[in-house]
């Protein structure tokens, strides 16, 4: 688990939403909603495993919101689906990626450095 695979996740993100049509919506939005699921997942697990001090309800709360969108799209894909709801997932990860987690990015990246860094302990074997 580390911050360059949640990076990578995230671009996937925005990929999968561009190769979204008329003819798959259904099948590629379910998909958009569990990779959107499991990114968001992989990132609280992240930051968690950090001990991230602003991870907040909000935060998390946005990535919920996301989601949300993502089942509601999916629940109504039968009826008429306007490029406006890849557009506005598109734009809210993309919000997120850039305004929002570029804040606990360095935090990130500087733990992954000192857990990195730290020396493996051995055992110690006794002199006589």
């Amino acid at each position: 688990m580390n911050l360059k695979e949640s990076k990578k996740n995230q671009k996937d993100v925005l990929k999968l939403i561009k190769h979204i049509n008329k003819k798959n919506y259904n099948d590629m939005i379910s998909e958009l909603t569990e990779f959107i699921r499991y990114t968001y997942n992989y990132e609280n697990k992240l930051f968690k495993m950090h001990d991230y001090p602003d991870i907040c309800d909000e935060h998390v709360n946005f990535h919920d919101q996301i989601i949300e969108s993502c089942i509601i799209a999916r629940q109504e894909v039968n009826q008429i689906i306007s490029k406006s709801f890849l557009k506005d997932i598109k734009k809210a990860c993309i919000m997120h990626n850039d305004m929002i987690d570029c804040f606990s990015e360095p935090f990130v990246r500087i733990n992954e450095y000192i857990t990195d860094s730290k020396p493996t302990t051995k055992s110690k074997t006794k002199r006589k």
